[in-house]
């Protein structure tokens, strides 16, 4: 868990330090106080954007000179970790701006290190535009989710992406060299079935959890979420369908890209891949697609499937600390909802920091937990 979080000239927290060791923390306050700034900094112990996928330009405090961070320090059950990110005065210097991060005051050249440590899920008011916005949040959406289990998906997407710009770079400049564009779609062959496995067999494991719950004889809080049938749709996706073995997967995406190298090159991307695929969610009792469900059915299947991946990540076999961003959680859910859901946190393994307005909607019978409150100029205090 985090023990200690200290925020430095991050967005309106211009400096704050939380002491944090608890299983719950909820932060109340109005809109408009910081409390989703405060989620947002813990994030970018992820690798990757944060959660609101902000230019990092954009996270400073107003007024400042660009420069921020974000400390914590770890408590596992073996040793103490501090994690440091932000950017420095120094990286504004930089043509190319990237936040850097430090684990116990060391540089890490890679993000994906943080993966050692820590294991993040969060889901956030934007997420419930999930069904009805573009496929490249719901890729993202699930990528994030893989990587909570399997760190090495983190790698191959990063791997796939670099090969693939790659090609495409070749196939602009002409694609006269067939030994380059045999080697590099080799490589994306290789990375893109690993993606596009990983996302399978995690799709299958929450299908699994969430039909589980359904049919248990006990009444469990995740049970009183609807279930949800998730399906993949995709090219290659509909090759591991047929049971092709993961040589056959491969050769077959790699003739692909050989076939469509003409095609690619006047469109100037890569046309088909696991870059292109996308799932589709159905409310299961209703047999209706998420898309077309209201707003608290869409609200419900997505806390239906947080409820899957939270057990995927408790019995994960790791070191590393998982932690659970919940903003706003309890929106668009009625009181048997929300009980149940608070119910299921206070029975979870991870370190769990939400936020809302209200004191009283924290239905919460956990003992470890700590409310700090913010007021409309981002003050924090406890009581």
């Amino acid at each position: 868990m985090i023990k200690h979080l200290t925020l430095t000239s991050y967005r309106n927290h211009k400096h704050a330090r939380l002491n944090t060791e608890a299983q719950i923390i909820c932060f109340i306050g109005p809109n408009g106080s910081g409390k989703t700034n405060i989620l947002e900094a813990i994030s970018y112990f992820a690798p990757g954007r944060g959660l609101r996928r902000a230019a990092m330009q954009e996270v400073a405090t107003y007024g400042s000179d660009g420069a921020w961070a974000v400390s914590a320090l770890l408590h596992s059950e073996y040793v103490d970790i501090k994690l440091g990110t932000g950017i420095s005065p120094q990286a504004l210097l930089k043509e190319n701006l990237s936040r850097e991060v430090k684990i116990d005051g060391k540089k890490c050249a890679k993000q994906n290190s943080l993966l050692e440590h820590i294991r993040m899920l969060w889901l956030i008011p934007a997420m419930d535009g999930l069904f009805t916005g573009p496929s490249a949040d719901r890729r993202r959406f699930l990528d994030r989710w893989v990587t909570t289990i399997e760190a090495g998906h983190a790698y191959n997407l990063s791997q796939y992406e670099k090969a693939m710009r790659q090609r495409n770079k070749a196939l602009e400049m002409g694609g006269r060299n067939q030994t380059i564009l045999d080697s590099l779609e080799d490589m994306m062959a290789n990375h893109a079935i690993a993606i596009a496995l990983a996302r399978h067999n995690h799709v299958q494991k929450l299908s699994h959890i969430m039909m589980a719950s359904q049919q248990s004889d006990d009444v469990m809080p995740q049970s009183i979420f609807p279930w949800a049938k998730m399906v993949l749709q995709g090219t290659i996706e509909a090759d591991i369908n047929e049971g092709d073995t993961l040589t056959a997967l491969e050769d077959r995406y790699r003739k692909r890209l050989f076939e469509e190298r003409a095609l690619d090159k006047d469109i100037g991307r890569t046309a088909s891949g696991p870059h292109r695929s996308d799932f589709f969610l159905w409310h299961g009792p209703k047999s209706t697609e998420a898309r077309l469900c209201s707003t608290g059915e869409q609200k419900a299947l997505l806390i239906g499937l947080l409820l899957a991946q939270l057990e995927l990540l408790e019995n994960l076999q790791t070191q590393a600390s998982r932690i659970l961003l919940l903003d706003e959680v309890a929106a668009h859910l009625d009181k048997h909802r929300r009980r149940a859901l608070f119910e299921r946190l206070s029975q979870t393994k991870l370190q769990v920091w939400m936020t809302g307005t209200d004191e009283d909607v924290f239905e919460i019978a956990h003992e470890d937990k700590i409310f700090f409150f913010l007021d409309e100029m981002g003050k924090i205090s406890t009581d």
